[in-house]
């Protein structure tokens, strides 16, 4: 029997964790496709205390756990299918790093500094780079509105703004249809039209899934511009 993920934390074999409790109900449910998996290869941005990195190797199938963090003292919970990588999330150029060593990831977690420019740097760098149908998580979202960490409250900048822009580009085409434009649709009385070349958000995020202080962001696997009839 499967252990759920708050049983795969009391059951670490080394250092310490700690998250919000409803965290974990929500690990469970987002990560049920990932449970079984073979080779498995998870990404964890923020190692500090090390317990994440051995709850992680409880949960799943034999992963293996890549822990990043800044500080060169995390290097000591670095075990068999357990690696550390010092480096910045600020740094795009060691995020890459890292993915091309140890990668690529079907889950990438941030839980690193929290910071806005961290958040989205590491998001922009590393969820392209996510196998197709991978999850990318980002904790501890209620920074957004803490101004010591760049939060502002309901601005793009912030993770949770960000986040809602990511919500309108997964529908950026039907804010092309004529629908959306009541003059295009009474000038031009429905004539076909084209949508132009999309990013690799609309057409690679296949769900913005968001609970108290953390997101789950589920890259697609097909082309979401199909239009299937049966």
């Amino acid at each position: 029997m499967q252990l759920t993920l708050l049983e795969a934390a009391k059951a670490k074999t080394f250092g310490m964790l700690s998250k919000h409790e409803n965290f974990f109900q929500e690990y469970d449910f987002n990560f049920k496709d990932f449970r079984d998996k073979k080779d498995l290869r998870i990404l964890e941005v923020g190692v500090q205390g090390g317990g994440s990195l051995g709850m992680w190797r409880q949960y799943f199938d034999d992963p293996l756990v890549v822990g990043m963090d800044i500080d060169p003292a995390c290097l000591k919970w670095q075990r068999e299918r357990v690696r550390i990588c010092i480096g910045d999330q600020e740094n795009e150029e060691t995020l890459r790093r890292v993915e091309q060593e140890y990668g690529p990831f079907d889950i990438v977690v941030d839980d690193g500094g929290h910071t806005m420019k961290q958040q989205l740097v590491t998001f922009e760098t590393l969820f392209p780079l996510l196998i197709p149908g991978g999850m990318y998580v980002i904790e501890d979202l209620h920074t957004s509105y803490w101004p010591q960490f760049g939060g502002r409250k309901g601005k793009r900048a912030t993770a949770i703004g960000y986040l809602k822009y990511l919500i309108d580009e997964m529908h950026f085409e039907y804010s092309k249809h004529p629908r959306a434009n009541l003059y295009y649709r009474i000038k031009h009385k429905w004539k076909p039209f084209r949508i132009g070349p999309s990013t690799i958000f609309q057409q690679e995020v296949r769900s913005v899934y968001v609970a108290d202080s953390i997101a789950f962001i589920r890259k697609a696997t097909d082309r979401k511009d199909r239009l299937l009839k049966f």
